[in-house]
């Protein structure tokens, strides 16, 4: 896996949440807003690959990836989140949503929040860890090695996360690239 990008909480986000610390009073209910500094990280698993992409271009280290030869597990720090959508634009597999909502008691929160979690098995075609999903006859592709529904077309190159994104900028449809360069396929 290639190496995170820089990340960085903003001074204005850590000035929020001791603001935030001084009030909080005790549970809050929840308050539905398409605006406002905070947003809760959502992953369908049955689309997750487990790949780590969302996690690498994260710039405040609010996602974390952990896995093994086996099993995988992807957890948010709320606090962290800023509601970029990242994360979002770099799924390959339309896995990762942005919800936006207002919760005090989530906001203040430090511990990590399970999103997702599976098992990993070889790309058939490449050999990259990937997530065993259970379709039945279908063999198993990590998101390089076959067609995926995201907005980023995947590459297996030395270019980074940030070259792949770029691509999503300089190719509105992205399904017909088929030669890029740096790219094995």
């Amino acid at each position: 896996m290639s190496a995170r990008l820089a990340q960085n909480t903003p001074a204005s986000r850590i000035e929020l949440l001791q603001h935030l610390e001084r009030l909080a009073s005790g549970a809050a209910p929840d308050i539905a807003s398409d605006e406002g500094p905070f947003a809760a990280v959502e992953v369908e698993q049955d689309l997750c690959s487990g790949c780590g992409l969302c996690v690498r271009v994260c710039p405040t280290g609010a996602l974390t990836f952990d896995a093994d030869d086996e099993h995988f597990s992807l957890t948010t720090q709320v606090p962290a989140c800023i509601g970029c959508s990242v994360c979002v634009i770099a799924c390959p597999e339309e896995a990762v949503t942005l919800t936006k909502h207002w919760n005090p008691a989530a906001w203040l929160d430090p511990e990590p929040v399970d999103l997702v979690d599976g098992e990993l098995t070889p790309c058939e075609e490449c050999g990259v860890a990937t997530a065993a999903h259970s379709i039945e006859g279908a063999a198993v592709l990590c998101y390089v090695c076959r067609p995926s529904p995201g907005l980023v077309r995947a590459l297996h190159s030395d270019h980074g996360a940030a070259f792949d994104l770029g691509w999503k900028e300089r190719e509105p449809n992205l399904a017909e690239i088929r030669n890029v360069p740096g790219s094995s396929q």
